[in-house]
C-alpha cells in the first residue's frame, strides 16, 4: 500500500489533481445513510415515472394515425367502397361466372402455327416503334410549324 501512496504524492507534485474517492469518506451516522436511501428512492420514483409517461408517449405516437378522425373516415370510405364492391360481385355472381365459362369471343387475329414464330419476333420491334412513337410526333409538330422551301442550299 505505501507504493501506491508514493505513486500518488509523486503525480501530486508533478501536478496531477487527484480527488478523493468519494465512497472512501466514512459515513459519521446512520442518519445519513437514510437519507441517502430515501433519495435513491426518491429518485428512482421519479425515474420510472418518466419512463412510464415516455411509453405512453411513443404509444400515442405509433397509434396516430389509427386514431385520427381523418384517418378513420378515409378508411371507412375505402372499406364501404371495398364493400360495395364485394357486394355487386355476389349479386352478379351468376353472369360473372357465365361470362368466365365462355371462351374468348372478341377482337384476336387468327395465325396459322408456321408464323407464330415470326409473330413472336415482331412484338419487341412494335414495343420499340412504340416507345419512338412520342419523339416521331414532336418531330412531325415541329416539321408542320415550320415553313420548308423548295431550295436546295450547297455548302462549299
Amino acid at each position: 500500500m505505501s507504493s501506491l501512496n508514493e505513486v500518488l504524492e509523486l503525480a501530486e507534485r508533478i501536478g496531477y489533481i487527484i480527488e478523493p474517492d468519494p465512497f472512501s469518506k466514512k459515513v459519521t451516522s446512520s442518519i445519513q445513510l437514510v437519507e441517502l436511501l430515501d433519495e435513491l428512492l426518491t429518485l428512482r420514483v421519479q425515474s420510472e415515472k418518466i419512463k412510464e409517461i415516455l411509453t405512453k408517449l411513443k404509444d400515442s405516437e405509433q397509434s396516430f394515425d389509427l386514431v385520427k378522425e381523418s384517418e378513420l373516415e378515409k378508411k371507412i370510405s375505402t372499406l364501404s367502397g371495398f364493400s360495395k364492391h364485394v357486394e355487386s360481385i355476389m349479386s352478379n355472381k351468376q353472369v360473372l361466372l357465365m361470362r368466365l365459362k365462355d371462351p374468348f369471343v372478341g377482337e384476336h387475329i387468327n395465325l396459322e402455327p408456321e408464323y407464330h414464330k415470326d409473330f413472336a419476333e415482331l412484338f419487341p420491334e412494335i414495343a420499340q416503334i412504340i416507345a419512338l412513337l412520342p419523339h416521331d410526333l414532336k418531330s412531325l409538330e415541329w416539321f408542320g410549324s415550320h415553313k420548308v422551301t423548295n431550295k436546295i442550299i450547297v455548302c462549299l
